[in-house]
């Protein structure tokens, strides 16, 4: 048996955990220098423009919650504006969801193993190339956010969370929307706590979920107000509410399109197939064996798909959301071929009908005894004595809804097993589970930072934002300035510059309920304080506003054919053209 029990048990989840944790933050490492995908340049970079003084939104503008730019915002105030900070976020996040992914592996009853077997094969998955998960997009903070509420959720079981824990619980659900609102899927699995109790705890249930959605709506308020009060509401509320409806479209669209089998059974899931078998088979196998913990994880798993499905584009890492509710229902899969402790029943054997066992029983034994007119002694030892579990009765006087600890808060239908040891060839299965999954990760780190990007995204184009980047901050001197007419916010990050406009993508320009305004608003900011140098990757024609303006007031480099499709202007009577340029001329 593999047993983890005691003070010796806390020291070795401590070493292992630690040694995973090590493990991420070395494998992270080799991607440090990996060209960056413009989301999480744009993130950075709009982040940098708050710590500057610049306004979210009203200047700065993205369509995505703030939650993500004000993570970023702390880690480049710690870190600096650069890779660091974004290695720094890779790793912290990582981590955070191992610790979550552990507590929530080893709750209901399954102890520490189960816990590491989840844990492991989570920081075996948690970097997966396909999946785009090595760097810090949403979905790494979203992650953080839900395990960590789960893992709450399910290790108050078999009783109810205590007041401060289910607010805990709703702050990370309400912080989960702020990163993103289609963490909002998710949030019904609360709803299965109400029938983790008797009939007659319900009403006492029903005001812990309440005490959720309460946590839940005042972090979305709190946002609402905080812009509100500084006057931005209305950009806030264009750029995330008005601008994204039209973006994702139809939900029930999106649902649908989801059910395809080529977006339903994602090639981006190559590098995690055998975690998602085991998870699936698990859930089968076990479908009759009911109990709230495996219920919550079902509705966690539905709400992902429908998180998932929700913005309507499908990319690679938004099916990273999977990745730790996956962990966690593999190694429970393999806990469920463990036997039981001698004496104990199974779930399935359990009919919903059943009577509770433990505590519950004793109490509803010494009241039955009570009423047969049996020895006073007897009927005080039905009160005051052990139950079948060995832990003390309550008073059978007690009120029906007064707080009950322990299993006498259990349904009848949701009993969980006491921790045993896990077999030794259960855990040979974990380890040949890992096995398989870190031979399919491994050959991703023979490739280099830049064949990772490629390989990714399957272009050359940030790997071309990078040295393009690199190439203007050494072009230009510290006063001058430049701006991308188009959608490449890496060339800021990797200048190390500021944008002119706030308006760092070009795509809303084109399409969208925010084309006239957001243009306006950077042929605005650029003519007011034009910038030395212009770089094209996407063009406007001379009929439209911000077309004209570039094309009359700036000419284009002579070498500019050679530069696949990142066009280089310099404006006429600049610095930059007197340095580059005045012996020519």
């Amino acid at each position: 048996m593999f047993d983890l029990g005691g003070d010796r048990g806390r020291v070795v989840v401590a070493i292992a955990l630690a040694v995973m944790a090590g493990c991420i933050a070395g494998l992270r490492r080799h991607t440090f220098d990996e060209p960056l995908e413009r989301d999480l340049t744009a993130y950075a970079v709009v982040a940098q423009g708050m710590l500057d003084g610049r306004a979210l939104y009203a200047d700065m503008w993205d369509h995505k919650p703030p939650g993500v730019h004000l993570a970023y915002a702390l880690a480049i105030a710690l870190f600096g504006f650069g890779p660091r900070a974004i290695y720094a976020l890779s790793v912290g996040t990582a981590v955070l969801t191992l610790l979550g992914v552990y507590f929530a592996g080893s709750a209901g009853g399954r102890g520490r193993a189960v816990g590491l077997v989840a844990a492991a094969f989570w920081a075996a998955v948690s970097g997966d190339l396909y999946l785009q998960a090595n760097q810090p997009n949403t979905e790494v903070f979203i992650n953080v956010c839900l395990v960590w509420a789960f893992a709450l959720a399910v290790g108050a079981l078999p009783g109810l969370p205590s007041q401060g824990r289910s607010l805990g619980i709703g702050l990370l659900f309400g912080l989960a929307m702020v990163f993103k609102p289609v963490a909002v899927a998710v949030t019904p699995l609360v709803g299965l706590l109400v029938f983790a109790v008797p009939v007659a705890r319900r009403r006492i249930a029903g005001l812990r979920v309440l005490i959720m959605a309460a946590g839940c709506i005042g972090v979305v308020a709190a946002m609402l107000l905080w812009f509100a009060l500084n006057g931005t509401f209305a950009d806030f509320w264009e750029a995330v509410v008005t601008y994204n409806q039209a973006y994702g479209g139809s939900t029930s669209d999106n649902l649908m399109m989801a059910l395809r089998p080529d977006l339903f059974f994602s090639a981006h899931f190559s590098g995690v197939v055998p975690l998602l078998a085991l998870a699936a088979c698990g859930g089968l196998l076990n479908r009759f064996r009911w109990r709230v913990d495996v219920g919550m994880l079902g509705v966690w798993a539905l709400g992902t798909f429908v998180a998932v499905a929700m913005p309507g584009r499908f990319f690679a890492h938004y099916y990273q959301l999977w990745l730790p509710l996956t962990a966690i229902a593999a190694a429970w899969a393999l806990a469920g071929l463990a036997p039981r402790m001698p004496g104990e029943a199974a779930p399935a054997e359990t009919p919903a009908a059943a009577r509770p066992s433990g505590p519950a029983v004793a109490d509803e034994e010494g009241s039955e005894k009570s009423r047969k007119g049996k020895k006073a002694k007897k009927g005080k030892k039905g009160k005051k004595g052990k139950g079948s579990a060995g832990a003390p009765v309550a008073a059978a006087s007690e009120p029906e809804d007064a707080p009950r600890s322990g299993a006498a808060e259990l349904p009848e239908a949701a009993a969980l097993p006491r921790p045993a040891p896990m077999p030794r060839w259960v855990m040979l299965r974990s380890g040949l589970l890992l096995a398989a999954l870190v031979w399919l990760q491994w050959p991703y780190y023979d490739l280099s930072p830049e064949q990772w990007s490629v390989t990714k995204y399957r272009e050359t184009k940030f790997y071309a934002t990078r040295e393009y980047g690199r190439q203007i901050g050494q072009m230009l001197t510290p006063e001058e300035t430049f701006h991308c007419i188009g959608s490449e916010p890496g060339l800021y990050f990797y200048a190390q510059r500021s944008p002119v406009s706030g308006v760092i993508y070009t795509f809303p320009l084109k399409q969208g309920p925010l084309t006239a305004k957001l243009a306006t608003r950077m042929l605005t900011q650029l003519q007011k304080a034009p910038p030395e140098l212009l770089v094209v990757t996407d063009w406007f024609p001379n009929t439209h506003p911000l077309g004209a303006w570039y094309q009359t007031n700036y000419r284009a480099f002579p070498d500019n054919k050679n530069r696949e499709g990142f066009s280089y202007y310099y404006r006429t009577g600049g610095s930059l053209e007197a340095r580059l340029f005045g012996q020519e001329r």
